[in-house]
C-alpha cells in the first residue's frame, strides 16, 4: 500500500553482557509505560492525515463543477464535510485530553482512548475524502489516496485497535471491581488511572 518498510530482526542464542543490559530492574513495565507516549505520537499523526484529506477535499469540491455548478454547493457534499470536521475537532479534543495527562508519560486508559478515536477517525475521514474526490480519488494524481493509506496503518502500529479495547475493557472492569470513578476525574491527576 505504500508506507512503511517493515523487517523482522532475530538474535538467536546471543549473549548479551550485563553492562549492555538496557532494561534493569522493573525495566519492562517502565517501558511499557513509556510506550503511551507512542499512542498519542500516533494519534497526531492520524490528526494531521485526516486534516490534511479535509482540506484536500474542500479544495476540490470547491473547484469541481457538475452542471455548472460546483459540487460543494450541493447539500450532500456539504453535510460530508460537515461530518468530517465534526469528526477531527471530536478526535483532537480526545487526544488533548490524553496528552495533559502527561506526568512524565500520558495515562494507558486515555491514551489507547485517543489512538482508538483518532486512528478510527482517520480511516472514515480520509475514505470520505477519496469518495468525494469519485474516481480521482484512487489515482496518485491527488494526495487524498496517499492519505488514506497512511491512514490505514494508524490502526496497527503502537498496538492494534482490538488490543487498546482489551486494554481499555480491562480497566472498566477493574474500575467496577474497586469501586473507582472512570468518568469524572481530574485529568491533572491521573495517577489513579495507571494501568
Amino acid at each position: 500500500m505504500g508506507g512503511e518498510n517493515l523487517h523482522e530482526i532475530q538474535f538467536n542464542n546471543c549473549e548479551l553482557p550485563l553492562e549492555n543490559l538496557v532494561i534493569r530492574d522493573d525495566g519492562f513495565r517502565k517501558l511499557l509505560n513509556a510506550f503511551n507516549t507512542q499512542r498519542c505520537l500516533n494519534p497526531s499523526i492520524s490528526l494531521g492525515l485526516a486534516e490534511g484529506a479535509f482540506e484536500e477535499a474542500r479544495k476540490y469540491v470547491r473547484d469541481r463543477t457538475v452542471f455548472g455548478k460546483a459540487i460543494g454547493d450541493y447539500q450532500g457534499v456539504r453535510w460530508k464535510l460537515a461530518e468530517m470536521y465534526r469528526e477531527i475537532e471530536t478526535a483532537r479534543s480526545i487526544l488533548y485530553r490524553a496528552c495533559i495527562t502527561a506526568n512524565p508519560f500520558p495515562d494507558p486508559l486515555m491514551a489507547a482512548v485517543a489512538k482508538i478515536t483518532c486512528n478510527e477517525m482517520s480511516n472514515r475521514v480520509t475514505s470520505e475524502a477519496i469518495q468525494l474526490h469519485g474516481g480521482f480519488g484512487f489515482t496518485d494524481e491527488f494526495a487524498v489516496s496517499r492519505l488514506y493509506r497512511g491512514a490505514r496503518y494508524g490502526t496497527l502500529g503502537g498496538g492494534t485497535s482490538e488490543t487498546l479495547r482489551d486494554l481499555i475493557g480491562k480497566r472498566i472492569m477493574d474500575a467496577a471491581e474497586t469501586g473507582a470513578e472512570l468518568l469524572a476525574y481530574d485529568m491533572m491527576n491521573s495517577a489513579d488511572l495507571a494501568i
